[in-house]
């Protein structure tokens, strides 16, 4: 499983993220003078098998303003975003080509490894699905609406999802729409292929690979980005 296959990046950067505390989207929010999301797209930007990368967006215009400061290696594709993360997913799916392998990445992950990217890929080509993913460290509790604890859980059986998260167009598409049309709560990718014919393979992921959702990421992310090799 040495060969990295080649693949189309979704990501969904149409969200509001106003709990960062900043003015502006998070997708914008500077981090060492760059905007978030040009540094998640570096990441996919820099993999040669990656052939194509589609953004889903509410504001067309002011992301290719940012996109025209930065040069880029691969294609760029902007679709309209969805009311919800689930529509914005499939607005990408429906404009990839038919039969190519996705991988799905969440726009506020600026820090994912481009090692990793590729470890997804290629497990989701060999098994038709693939989620990066890491295993609980702390006790998890179930707590009812009232707030009180109901039973712990036995985390050596639960995992975090990360992204990328990649599985082909084909099968992704098709479950996608089912999964909006029975009113499924979709938020996250792989969740419609579960209990399919497609059994999705975790990827051991890193703890590094942080979602910006708090103004303390932001801090947090800056230190992980100056501690990678300038490319």
């Amino acid at each position: 499983m040495s060969e990295n296959p080649d693949f189309t990046a979704c990501i969904p950067a149409a969200g509001q993220g106003r709990r960062v505390g900043a003015s502006m989207p998070k997708q914008y929010v500077l981090l060492r003078g760059i905007p978030l999301i040009v540094h998640t797209l570096k990441k996919f930007d820099r993999i040669s098998s990656c052939q194509e990368i589609i953004i889903a967006t509410d504001d067309r215009p002011r992301l290719r303003e940012i996109l025209a400061d930065y040069s880029w290696t691969r294609e760029m594709t902007l679709v309209a975003g969805g009311a919800t993360r689930a529509e914005s997913v499939v607005n990408m799916l429906t404009v990839v080509r038919p039969g190519s392998l996705v991988l799905v990445h969440d726009a506020a992950r600026p820090c994912i490894r481009g090692d990793d990217i590729k470890h997804v890929a290629r497990v989701a080509a060999v098994h038709g699905a693939a989620v990066l993913a890491i295993p609980a460290r702390d006790t998890l509790k179930k707590v009812d609406e009232e707030g009180h604890l109901v039973t712990t859980l036995d985390r050596r059986d639960i995992w975090q999802a990360q992204t990328p998260q990649a599985a082909y167009v084909d099968d992704l598409l098709p479950a996608y729409r089912a999964a909006l049309q029975r009113g499924l709560n979709v938020t996250d990718d792989v969740q419609v292929l579960e209990g399919g014919s497609i059994a999705v393979q975790v990827v051991p992921g890193s703890w590094l690979n942080i979602k910006i959702t708090s103004t303390e990421d932001i801090s947090f992310a800056e230190t992980i980005l100056s501690m990678e090799p300038d490319e």
